[in-house]
């Protein structure tokens, strides 16, 4: 009985040390779950709302304004679209051939386009560009170079 009691003295304070480390662990992985889940719900608006302005670019008497007012609105609803770089551009010359622009200064090089002003069968761009810690639930310093890019290609109809 004496030996059992002894025991028990000895480990009082086990669960509180185990606590102690494995507690900071359990939040490091739950908080980086959350980012994973908010990047990869950004990311997904962010198309939706690309895909949808192109959409409605394509249609006859949109303006590129309306097209990149109805991408907004709909990042609007999800986070603070203030600091999305939205860029709407001819792509016509990826008809004749040509590599794709890697980089946001490479689309930003193509050139402007008018929705409204274009021609049936025209190919133009959407491109919304993101910094993540922008918006991000806890902004990390790992994270400065992470950028969000969604873009969408289509043809006027």
């Amino acid at each position: 009985m004496r030996r059992q009691l002894s025991r028990k003295r000895r480990r009082k304070g086990t669960t509180l040390v185990e606590t102690a480390f494995i507690l900071p662990i359990f939040f490091v992985f739950a908080f980086g779950l959350m980012q994973v889940g908010h990047i990869n719900m950004v990311q997904r608006v962010m198309e939706r709302a690309c895909l949808a302005a192109a959409r409605l670019g394509a249609t006859d008497g949109i303006t590129t304004d309306e097209a990149e007012t109805h991408l907004r609105g709909i990042l609007a609803t999800a986070f603070d679209q203030n600091h999305v770089a939205v860029v709407v551009k001819d792509a016509s010359v990826f008809d004749t051939g040509g590599d794709l622009p890697e980089t946001t200064a490479d689309f930003g090089n193509l050139p402007d386009i008018e929705l409204e002003d274009t021609e049936t069968g025209d190919l133009f761009v959407v491109r919304a560009t993101l910094r993540y810690n922008d918006i991000a639930l806890i902004p990390l310093t790992v994270m400065d170079d992470v950028e969000l890019v969604s873009q969408t290609f289509a043809r006027h109809e």
